[in-house]
């Protein structure tokens, strides 16, 4: 089973730094990689493997400042991409719809789409 992660990444500026966050994400055991670009690399990751926090901070070694976006961020594009929910929804209407759902930093596409299903009839695309 693999989860989805989304990191934030402070201090990338350019091709380059691009180049060394994907190949110190590459070196990760476990972890196959999605698009990485200035300040932002997506992935899915075995967590029996690493867990989101040992990718953070391998990239953290490396010079720059990753943050784990939350699973509300994940559950959102997912949705997104899915046709699901609006593409002009923000993490704010769906937490305002999920309410105070407590979540992880981690979630596996089952989930995401379990908890699609729980707000598909309150952000269905207009027609």
């Amino acid at each position: 089973m693999q989860n989805t992660l989304r990191l934030s990444i402070e201090g990338m500026h350019c091709g380059g730094c691009v180049h060394r966050v994907t190949a110190a994400l590459k070196s990760v055991q476990g972890v196959e990689l999605g698009p990485v670009e200035v300040g932002s690399a997506q992935l899915k990751f075995n967590p029996g493997q690493a867990s989101a926090d040992e990718i953070a901070a391998v990239v953290n070694r490396i010079g720059f400042s990753a943050r784990i976006e939350s699973a509300l961020s994940i559950v959102l594009t997912h949705a997104q991409e899915a046709g699901v929910v609006r593409q002009d929804v923000d993490a704010p209407d769906l937490m305002q719809l999920l309410g105070s759902m407590c979540m992880s930093a981690t979630l596996t596409p089952d989930q995401s789409a379990r908890l699609l299903v729980m707000i598909e009839d309150g952000l269905r695309p207009q027609s």
